[in-house]
């Protein structure tokens, strides 16, 4: 179970392990493998832990740990890249607020 490092459920883990190995990864460390270096890089990415740390959690070096988020990183960005829109390519009537409340929540718009 690694949802508390990575965020993710082992399904989940494994669903993204599997379109990772589907789009052909290159340049991730072969001590750590494509499971590992995913994993290394959901835990700096969610928890934002030094790289030091999560070498000595995988038994690996900082250096290693550092290319394995390099070239996941880079996978990752380059498929969101095409999935994601743009600000211009939103439509005009859609309410894209961010954060966790989209909405006004109506006990917080009282006066003082």
């Amino acid at each position: 179970m690694m949802e508390c490092t990575t965020g993710l459920t082992d399904d989940e883990f494994d669903g993204l392990l599997a379109w990772l190995r589907e789009e052909g990864v290159e340049g991730y460390p072969p001590i750590l493998g494509l499971s590992g270096s995913l994993r290394a890089t959901l835990m700096y990415l969610r928890q934002n832990i030094v790289q030091a740390v999560i070498g000595e959690i995988l038994g690996v070096s900082q250096p290693t740990v550092s290319r394995a988020i390099k070239a996941l990183t880079e996978a990752i960005s380059r498929t969101l890249a095409v999935l994601l829109l743009t600000a211009e390519e939103v439509p005009e009537d859609c309410d894209c607020r961010g954060g966790r409340h989209p909405l006004p929540l109506p006990g917080l718009a009282r006066p003082p």
